[in-house]
C-alpha cells in the first residue's frame, strides 16, 4: 500500500520557488499602400474614390515553464491508482462499494475537485511541431464618397466604405492549442482522449493537464454605409451622422479572470446615429453635446460563450443577442468658458457623461451598469507657453462595476472590476 499512496514531503505542494516563467515575443511586420482621387464635376459637388493595400505578417513565440508540482499532477490518473489498489481494502479502511467510487474515472473521482487549485498547468511550447506560430494576412479596402456643399455652412454626404483589422494574437498565459489541434484530457480517462494533431505530434512527451484555448484571433473586415450632414454657422456647429456597420468574424475575447482567450464571431453589426455640435453665446464661453444611439447585436455567432447563473463559462448561441457592455443610449455635454487675467488665461471646463443601463456580462442580465461621470478641471495659461492645471474626475463619485468573471479557485463566486472612484489632480505643461 505504501507503493500506491507514497508518503508526500512536507513543502512538495507550493514550495518556494515554484511557479511559473514566461517568455512571449512578437514579431510584427506591415505595410500599406494607399491613395485617394477627388473628382469635382460641379461647383460644390465632390466625387472620392480611395484605397488600400495592407499585408500584415506575425511570427509569436510562447515559452512557458512550470515548476508547480501540484500543478502537473494528472489528477485522473490519481483516482485511477487508488481505484485499482490490490484486493486488500483494508488497508485503506475502504469496503469493495466505496473502492469502486474511488475507480470511478468521472465526476465521482474525488480529487477531480482539486482541479481549481492547478493553476500553474504545464505548457506546450509555441511554435511546435503543429502551429507555426505565423500569421499572413492581405486586404484591399476601399472607400466612395459623394458630398455636396448645399452652401457655405452645410455639406451633406455619403460614404460607403470597408475595413479590415489583422489577426490577433493572444500574449498571455492564456494562449493554449485551439480544440481543432487538441484534444484534452488524460490517457487513463475511459474512453481515452480522441487522437488530435498534438497527441499525435507529441506522443509520450506530452505534458499532463494541456488545456484548450486559443492563440490568434482571424482578420476582421467592416462594411459601412453611413450618410450625414456637417454644418457651420457663426457660434453654431452641429454635425449629424446615421451609419449601418458590419463586421465579419469580429474579434472577441472572453476575460477568464487571469486573461482573455480570443476568438471570432462570424458576424456581428451595429446601426445608430450621432449627434454633437457646439454652441457659443458670447465670446469666450462654449457649450459642447453629443448624443450617440447604438444598436448592437451578433448577426452569427454560434460558438460564443456566456456566464451562467451559477458563473461559469459555457459555450452558447449568442446569434440575435446583444453584445454585452455596449450601451444603448450614450449623452455628453460640457462647457468651457476662458477668463482674461492681464495677458494670461483663465480656463475653466466641466463636462458630464451618461451612458444608459447596459448588461456587463453575457448570459447575466442581473449585473447592469448606467454610467454618470462629472469631471471638471480649472488651468492658469501664461502667454509664455506654461500652463498649470488642478482637475477632479467622477466628481460625484458614480459607482459601477466595469466587468465580472468568475473567481479563480472559488467555484459559484463571481468577481469585478469597478470604476475608478472620484480622484483629484494637477498637471503642468509648457507649449513651444
Amino acid at each position: 500500500m505504501r507503493a500506491l499512496i507514497p508518503t508526500i514531503p512536507a513543502g512538495t505542494f507550493g514550495g518556494q520557488g515554484q511557479g511559473r516563467t514566461t517568455n512571449f515575443t512578437l514579431d510584427n511586420d506591415s505595410f500599406s499602400i494607399f491613395g485617394q482621387i477627388d473628382f469635382e464635376p460641379l461647383d460644390g459637388l465632390v466625387f472620392t474614390a480611395g484605397g488600400n493595400y495592407t499585408e500584415d505578417r506575425k511570427l509569436q513565440t510562447h515559452n512557458s515553464i512550470s515548476t508547480d508540482v501540484f500543478s502537473d499532477i494528472d489528477l485522473i490518473q490519481a483516482g485511477f491508482n487508488l481505484g485499482v489498489a490490490p484486493p486488500a481494502f483494508g488497508g485503506l479502511g475502504l469496503t469493495p462499494a466505496q473502492a469502486g467510487v474511488f475507480a470511478s474515472l468521472g465526476g465521482d473521482n474525488p480529487f477531480l475537485a482539486l482541479q481549481p487549485l492547478q493553476f500553474i498547468p504545464p505548457y506546450l511550447p509555441f511554435p511546435n511541431a503543429v502551429e507555426d506560430g505565423r500569421t499572413k494576412d492581405e486586404n484591399f479596402s476601399y472607400t466612395f464618397r459623394v458630398a455636396y456643399e448645399i452652401s457655405r455652412n452645410v455639406n451633406i454626404y455619403a460614404t460607403y466604405a470597408t475595413g479590415f483589422k489583422a489577426s490577433s494574437v493572444n500574449l498571455s498565459v492564456d494562449s493554449a492549442p485551439p480544440p481543432a489541434l487538441f484534444t484534452p484530457g488524460s490517457p487513463f480517462q475511459v474512453p481515452p482522449p480522441a487522437a488530435s494533431p498534438i497527441r499525435t505530434a507529441f506522443g509520450a512527451n506530452l505534458p499532463n493537464n494541456v488545456r484548450v484555448g486559443s492563440r490568434f484571433a482571424a482578420p476582421e473586415k467592416a462594411e459601412v454605409y453611413e450618410v450625414g450632414i456637417k454644418a457651420n454657422f457663426p457660434g453654431l456647429a452641429f454635425n449629424l451622422s446615421i451609419f449601418d456597420q458590419t463586421l465579419e468574424d469580429f474579434q472577441s475575447n472572453i476575460f477568464t479572470g487571469t486573461g482573455f482567450v480570443l476568438g471570432n464571431a462570424p458576424e456581428q453589426s451595429v446601426r445608430g446615429f450621432k449627434f454633437d455640435a457646439s454652441v457659443s453665446p458670447i465670446p469666450n464661453l462654449t457649450f459642447t453635446g453629443a448624443l450617440t444611439y447604438l444598436d448592437a447585436k451578433y448577426d452569427d455567432f454560434p460558438g460564443g460563450s456566456v456566464l451562467n447563473q451559477n458563473f461559469a463559462v459555457v459555450p452558447t448561441d449568442l446569434t440575435g443577442l446583444t453584445p454585452a457592455g455596449i450601451p444603448e443610449y450614450s449623452l455628453s455635454f460640457g462647457g468651457t468658458y476662458k477668463v482674461p487675467v492681464g495677458i494670461n488665461t483663465l480656463i475653466l471646463h466641466a463636462d458630464f457623461l451618461m451612458e444608459s443601463n447596459t448588461q456587463i456580462a453575457e448570459g447575466l442580465p442581473q449585473f447592469r451598469r448606467a454610467v454618470e461621470a462629472l469631471n471638471a478641471s480649472i488651468t492658469y495659461e501664461m502667454e509664455n507657453g506654461l500652463e498649470f492645471t488642478l482637475w477632479g474626475r467622477n466628481l460625484t463619485n458614480d459607482v459601477y462595476n466595469t466587468t465580472v468573471f468568475p473567481t479563480v479557485a472559488q467555484a459559484g463566486s463571481l468577481s469585478g472590476y469597478r470604476n475608478q472612484p472620484r480622484t483629484y489632480g494637477g498637471a503642468v505643461k509648457f507649449k513651444f
